[in-house]
């Protein structure tokens, strides 16, 4: 994905991107839900995600937040195996490590996101 693909990575949006896991090891294509606007994006050249786990055990139950997904790939998130924003798992990642779009969540979904990564944040 190129700079030019800005315009796409709106909030809410779930893609796949390259990025350390939470412990700052193992660079590896994971999901992610852009919390950033279309706007930071297109000035910055940069996202700011929430990454995605599909294992629930891996961080605390109460910062991550389930996501819809569908093994067949019929679902509007496109995830395809069950999900969890960890919503203590945040990254500031140029565009260009950004791998593809998956698909988008709702606007009330995503709101939840934000909101429990800011509640986080200022602990």
């Amino acid at each position: 994905m190129s700079p030019l693909d800005a315009a796409r990575l709106g909030r809410g949006r779930v893609v796949r991107v390259n990025v350390l896991d939470p412990q700052g090891k193992n660079r590896k294509p994971r999901p992610a839900v852009v919390i950033s606007t279309v706007e930071e994006a297109e000035a910055t050249g940069r996202v700011v995600v929430v990454c995605v786990s599909t294992k629930h055990g891996q961080a605390p139950p109460e910062v991550q937040i389930e996501l819809p997904h569908d093994l067949r790939g019929a679902c509007r998130s496109g995830l395809r195996e069950p999900s969890w924003a960890v919503a203590t798992w945040i990254r500031e990642v140029p565009i260009e490590d950004i791998e593809t779009a998956l698909g988008a969540l709702t606007a009330t979904l995503t709101g939840e996101i934000i909101a429990l990564s800011n509640s986080l944040s200022d602990e």
